[in-house]
């Protein structure tokens, strides 16, 4: 097998310097053979990922020669053998994200698995030839999810490297979350963002990835100011399962804040921060009932109130009007305001307390 791991290699080298072999077609039929001994044949986990990144590569210039002619004719190509071939390859990839693999194998996985659902994203289906919709990949969200904490795993949490290797493996991170971030920018189909806090929360805690994490939360802003507080916002609720989640949700609002400023001038900062405190408030408020000293992430929920008082302090009387008014309005205010609600009812009031100090 060292033979065979020495030759993908150097094909998968050589398809990526714009130098395909002629007979990729060949090529491909041959590695779809392979795909289906490959846990038979007893490769290194590097090994098998280098097999995954060859087979993407050829795979790749197949499907996309076939996609961006569709009406051409190709007797050398079995539309429908390929699109089948296409299925499986991707099916095989995602059970691979089930895998503790290490990151040597996991980056050629992931930016494999990223490349391919770009490639054959469903906009393909419109196009009339149906050989070609057969190569089109529908993907499911539990795929999306299950990518997001891959990446995480590999970009995040993964053991450190040795420092011969730092450089090296940081730029493979980086990589990796790029071509992560090319899937929610380029995937025209998907249209829930929430995975991206897996990714998203380590904003302000990774500064060495600072520039990839700002390039996916200005994804998720231009796909709609709501999806984006939203997804801000669950993983401001989601620190609440921390130890130490006060620092973290400051830091991480704070950073939120800095963001803006920095990379959505255009942005009307007082409506950024109104809409991302009102999703905050709201989830809040939904999620609070039965509050109790027996349930501590729920108690640390409504304690989210005082880590907003900054940003609070940042908003102009009206909007704070503005504030105060979405508070009263909420469907669970005047329950969560009465007697058997203690908890809830302290922190409201002493929220809505210091908003009304602001707006006199």
């Amino acid at each position: 097998m060292e033979t065979y791991s020495i030759a993908i290699t150097r094909l998968c080298v050589l398809t990526e310097i714009n130098n395909m072999p002629e007979n990729v077609i060949t090529l491909a039929d041959y590695l779809a053979n392979d795909l289906r001994l490959l846990k038979k044949m007893d490769l290194s986990n590097e090994s098998e990922a280098i097999f995954y990144r060859l087979y993407k590569n050829v795979l790749h210039a197949v499907v996309k020669c076939c996609l961006d002619k569709p009406h051409e004719q190709r007797p050398g190509i079995k539309f429908e053998q390929y699109g089948k071939r296409v299925q499986e390859f991707i099916a095989a990839l995602i059970e691979q994200l089930n895998c503790n693999d290490c990151f040597a194998a996991g980056r050629h996985v992931a930016n494999a698995l990223c490349n391919m659902l770009i490639l054959t994203q469903e906009s393909y289906a419109c196009i009339p030839s149906f050989p070609v919709q057969q190569m089109s990949y529908c993907i499911e969200p539990e795929v999306l999810q299950k990518l997001s904490k891959y990446i995480e795993r590999h970009v995040f949490i993964g053991k450190a490297e040795s420092n011969l290797q730092d450089t090296n493996c940081l730029l493979a991170k980086k990589l990796m979350l790029v071509t992560y971030n090319d899937v929610y920018k380029l995937h025209l189909a998907i249209t829930d963002y929430k995975d991206t806090c897996h990714i998203l929360k380590y904003y302000e805690e990774k500064s060495l990835f600072s520039e990839e994490l700002e390039q996916l939360l200005s994804i998720v802003f231009e796909n709609g100011r709501n999806e984006y507080s939203t997804t801000v916002t669950q993983i401001v609720v989601d620190f609440c399962k921390k130890f130490n989640y006060i620092t973290k949700a400051k830091n991480f609002l704070s950073g939120l804040h800095r963001f803006q400023e920095k990379n959505l001038p255009d942005e009307n900062g007082n409506d950024y921060l109104l809409n991302i405190i009102q999703h905050i408030v709201d989830q809040i408020l939904a999620t609070s009932d039965g509050i109790n000293e027996v349930q501590p992430s729920k108690a640390k929920l409504i304690k989210l109130l005082d880590v907003m008082h900054p940003w609070v302090n940042c908003l102009p009387p009206d909007y704070c009007k503005q504030l105060t008014t979405f508070i009263r309005n909420h469907e669970n205010y005047v329950t969560f305001m009465e007697d058997e609600h203690p908890i809830i009812s302290a922190h409201l009031k002493k929220f809505l307390k210091y908003v009304k100090k602001i707006i006199i």
